[in-house]
């Protein structure tokens, strides 16, 4: 799971203003008749308010103005400031590259006016850059740099918060007793700021590092007083992590029935969230339960909520969502839980603002004397202004989840005449090629791994079967069970779709024999995999109303699928159909005619 270390920092840095408040400052800094270091005294307070985690290309845009406005008075704490809103707001966009420049263009400021609590958030900021990087090196440099600017002045908060990222990079290191001691003495520091959710994130990291340790009996301790603490802030997010992890311990121990529930639980709140990441790891722990009960349709149906999970959350296309999903959710709680509490400081903010604007009315009475009246009808228009503009953001920001979404279970033409027209017609295609994949033995197989190790292997196999096809541009169709389905020539014609399929084959038995090669070495089980081609028309287009699917039809499927079963491990065998089009291309041999079910004898090659 990515961390939100960086989120939670800046959230400890910045008091949130109700949305009313945020529009008020705003039409202070628009009047560009106030003086410069009046806008911008609220300008970040607006950033981070009301932009940065729901409208984070509108908020670089103000960042840019304030630090274009902070340079021109050689105002370098506001310079510092804006450069630190830049870089935020590219890391919510996922742009690191562009996030750790301005970081870095941050730093050099607030070393030069000896800003230390600045600084050394600042570098912890940077240590996460590099760590989204995987450049664990340069990230545990700036988190050191972190804590050890936090211990000089002392700043516990920066203490906290670097401790942990130190323990983040061990684990991912697999340094766990390190990172152990890092959580530890972050939780310390983290109970005596009486810090809740500091806390909860601790005990989760302090939980996992337990479960790599093999120590179960006290990463669910960790994990109960994490969750514990979760249900008492009314953290969903964190809520549904604790559950699954507990879950799945629940399962090794044999306890499945509270397991179950457990699981469906963090599945329910990860779906009522749209949260990616809760749902993988609880569907895998019902896919291990249902496969260890005997429950083997749910483990079936499970399975495929597990991959179909598994490949969202894999897809680069969606890792900003994610982070934003978990950036707006934080943002949206803590702005309804601070809203009162804040109030009072609020008032006096406002208080303080207003008494420097009257001290400017009085110094500028001519030239402000009538604007009383404008700035009432400013107000009433901007705020009409700002709830459309809040209507305009949720609106844009549905739609972009829905083509997520249509992106990854329809092909990009498919998906676009479903946008257009509210329906996309089936199309024929006259000549296509069409691939299954099977797996040897499959069921006897499953009887010799556990349900996390079948899963994990069938992850691993069709993970890699993803990336084969995406390279040859063949369209994924489908998994069912231990099959793979596959086909090229559609949705755009092709007339090299048969030499594009075979490619994708033999990648694919290339890769299988690296596979099997490594178990056997290790002396474990492992698949064996029988491929199989056909090419002729077939008919293809989406099906189901409520979750859509991209299939395809036609007897050219069948055929396909009987020269599959008909086949024999680590060889591909094609059809005549399909020799008559790659013959030229590929060196194949003839197997004669050899009967296939409901199909009768039809002539079959293996391609070499």
């Amino acid at each position: 799971m990515r961390s939100l270390t960086f989120l939670r920092l800046l959230f400890a840095s910045y008091s949130l203003f109700a949305q009313s408040k945020v529009d008020s400052l705003y039409q202070i800094w628009i009047n560009e008749d106030l003086p410069d270091t009046v806008r911008l005294e609220v300008i970040n307070t607006v950033i981070w308010n009301g932009y940065l985690f729901n409208n984070p290309d509108s908020a670089l845009l103000l960042a840019d103005a304030e630090y274009e406005i902070a340079a021109r008075n050689d105002e370098l704490g506001y310079m510092a400031q804006a450069r630190n809103s830049q870089g935020s707001a590219y890391y919510v966009l996922g742009n690191h590259p562009m996030a750790l420049d301005y970081f870095m263009k941050c730093a050099k400021i607030q070393e030069k006016i000896d800003s230390k609590l600045g600084l050394s958030r600042t570098y912890n900021n940077i240590g996460i850059i590099h760590k989204e990087q995987e450049d664990f090196d340069q990230a545990m440099k700036y988190y050191k740099l972190s804590y050890n600017l936090g211990e000089e002045l002392p700043d516990t908060s920066t203490m906290a918060t670097a401790l942990n990222n130190i323990g983040i990079n061990h684990k991912h290191e697999g340094r766990f007793q390190e990172a152990l001691d890092a959580f530890e003495k972050s939780l310390v520091l983290k109970e005596t700021l009486g810090s809740q959710k500091g806390i909860a994130i601790t005990l989760l990291n302090i939980g996992e590092t337990h479960f790599q340790l093999g120590r179960k009996d006290e990463a669910l301790n960790y994990y109960q007083r994490s969750l514990a603490i979760r249900e008492e802030i009314e953290d969903d997010f964190g809520r549904a992590a604790c559950l699954a992890n507990i879950a799945g311990i629940k399962a090794d121990y044999g306890q499945f029935a509270l397991a179950e529930n457990l699981a469906k639980e963090a599945l329910e709140i990860g779906q009522k969230l749209d949260a990616l990441e809760p749902m993988e790891s609880s569907s895998k722990v019902l896919l291990d339960v249902y496969r260890k009960t005997g429950q083997n349709q749910k483990a079936l149906e499970m399975y495929d909520v597990y991959i179909n999970t598994r490949d969202t959350l894999r897809s680069e296309a969606n890792s900003k969502k994610i982070l934003q999903q978990q950036l707006k959710y934080d943002y949206d709680k803590k702005t309804t839980a601070d809203s009162l509490r804040y109030e009072k400081e609020i008032a006096v903010q406002e208080l303080t603002f207003q008494a420097q604007l009257d001290r400017e009315r009085n110094q500028r009475f001519m030239l402000y004397g009538g604007l009383g009246f404008l700035g009432i009808l400013g107000m009433v228009s901007f705020r009409a202004y700002r709830q459309k503009q809040r209507d305009n953001i949720l609106i844009e920001s549905e739609k972009e989840k829905s083509d997520k979404l249509l992106l990854n279970i329809l092909p990009k033409e498919t998906a676009e005449e479903l946008k257009a027209h509210g329906k996309a017609k089936a199309r024929h295609f006259s000549d296509v090629s069409v691939m299954f994949t099977d797996f040897k033995g499959f069921t006897q197989l499953a009887e010799k791994l556990s349900a996390q190790e079948l899963v994990d292997q069938l992850d691993y196999c069709f993970g890699k079967f993803d990336e084969i096809t995406a390279k040859h541009e063949v369209e994924k169709i489908k998994t069912i069970g231990d099959a793979y389905m596959c086909a090229a020539g559609l949705p755009k014609p092709d007339s090299r779709h048969a030499s594009r399929i075979v490619k994708v084959a033999q990648d694919i038995r290339a890769f299988m024999k690296d596979y099997r090669d490594a178990r056997e070495a290790a002396g474990k089980p492992f698949f064996e995999v029988r491929i199989g081609i056909h090419s002729g028309p077939a008919v293809a287009g989406i099906v189901g109303t409520k979750k859509f699917a991209y299939d395809i039809w036609g007897d050219t499927i069948n055929t396909a699928s009987r020269m599959e079963s008909s086949g024999t491990p680590g060889n591909i065998n094609i059809s005549e159909a399909t020799y008559q089009k790659i013959k030229d291309d590929f060196n194949c041999k003839y197997r004669g005619e050899i009967e296939a079910k409901n199909k009768g004898k039809l002539k079959m090659y293996f391609v070499e």
